[in-house]
């Protein structure tokens, strides 16, 4: 299984609708797809239609991640199969991680997940995760048990900024003395992409002042994909369906599927 991660330290820099897009397409491209809601806004969740009430979920016997991680929800309790994807809901506990996972193995309990997960003959070919946007030990654990991280980022001087300062995080956290986060950065997500000038110069700041910065630590080219800006991806979260999966033949889903194809033909 390949655990992946789309992530940004700021809100709004479409890494839940880039995750929610790309699982549903390599769910379409016939892969077994599971994705895990970190985000103590439930993001991802709240976007599938899943913002079930503490009452709704214990009528259900629905598990959240935050129930499996401290021990209180089985795994197979906790994942929904959806029509896109499967997927384990997130839990507003989440929006003070550091009161509850402040033991010093704590940071490694999404691998431990994991392990849990082939124990139980739990089988998947992908696993994304989708954490907030602060810097805690939510993100270190979605970190530290990714194989493959992009960086989602958009056009803006700000959100330029931030993929920046997220590359040289990455690349810090890699050489901690212990070498926790071991995952490659594979690529940069543009999304709400435009042709025009403005996009030009971002596009030039990705290539020759940002991913520079990583390359001594990968010999590997790391491309830039484009996403281009759709009203598709909006109704998408009114419809709690990705475009990936309800609209496939359309632009918007094409340049999904090219990164999908993508990274199906990396992890062969």
């Amino acid at each position: 299984m390949k655990t992946i991660c789309i992530t940004s330290s700021k809100g709004g820099a479409g890494k839940t609708t880039a995750t929610c897009e790309l699982a549903a397409a390599l769910k379409v491209l016939g892969k077994k797809v599971l994705v895990i809601d970190m985000d103590q806004r439930r993001g991802a969740t709240k976007h599938m239609g899943l913002n079930l009430t503490e009452e709704q979920r214990r009528e259900n016997g629905i598990s959240t991640i935050y129930d499996v991680l401290v021990g209180e929800g089985s795994i197979d309790m906790a994942i929904l199969p959806l029509d896109s994807f499967d997927m384990i809901v997130g839990d507003k506990r989440m929006e003070k991680p550091e009161r509850t996972f402040n033991d010093p193995d704590d940071p490694y309990l999404l691998e431990k997940f994991k392990e849990a997960m082939d124990e139980c003959g739990l089988k998947y070919d992908y696993m994304f995760i989708d954490h907030g946007p602060q810097n805690d030990i939510t993100t270190e654990m979605s970190y530290i048990s990714s194989d493959d991280i992009y960086i989602s980022t958009f056009r803006d001087m700000e959100n330029l900024d931030d993929a920046e300062e997220v590359t040289k995080e990455i690349i810090k956290k890699r050489h901690q003395r212990n070498n926790q986060v071991k995952g490659e950065l594979k690529g940069f997500i543009l999304g709400r992409y435009e042709r025009g000038a403005v996009a030009d110069v971002a596009e030039a700041r990705l290539k020759n002042e940002i991913i520079p910065l990583y390359m001594e630590e990968s010999d590997e080219e790391i491309p830039i994909y484009k996403i281009r800006k759709a009203a598709d991806f909006e109704k998408a979260q009114i419809f709690t369906q990705p475009v990936t999966y309800s609209k496939k033949s359309s632009a918007a889903a094409r340049d999904v599927y090219e990164i999908a194809e993508h990274i199906i033909n990396t992890s062969k």
